[in-house]
């Protein structure tokens, strides 16, 4: 029988623990290589702007991001993607209709 080893890391308030990761993600560099050419070098330089967020999904929301990025048949996509696609097409509705998807989204739950 193995027995699962626990991880302690001296951190028990878990707002202590998000921020020690925040902080840690804030100093973390790319070393770009001067062999990689410029093209290359500015779109590393754009994907290394995010932030680390947490928020809480239910087990049948996790599992319909899933089923979503499986969908793509000739390219796939990350769950990071749908979530931001999904943003994206609200981004492009008028307030009334975030309004309107908003409150059937309430009443569903």
């Amino acid at each position: 029988m193995i027995k699962k080893r626990e991880r302690t890391i001296g951190v028990t308030d878990e707002k202590e623990l998000d921020a020690q990761i925040e902080q840690f993600a804030s100093k973390a560099e790319l070393s770009l290589e001067e062999s990689i050419d410029e093209p290359k070098k500015r779109r590393l330089k754009r994907e290394l702007f995010f932030r680390r967020l947490t928020f809480s999904l239910n087990d049948t929301v996790n599992d319909q991001i899933d089923d979503i990025g499986s969908k793509p048949t000739i390219f796939t996509v990350s769950r990071s993607e749908v979530v931001k696609s999904a943003i994206m097409y609200l981004h492009e509705k008028t307030d009334d209709q975030i309004i309107e998807i908003l409150k059937r989204f309430r009443h569903k739950r």
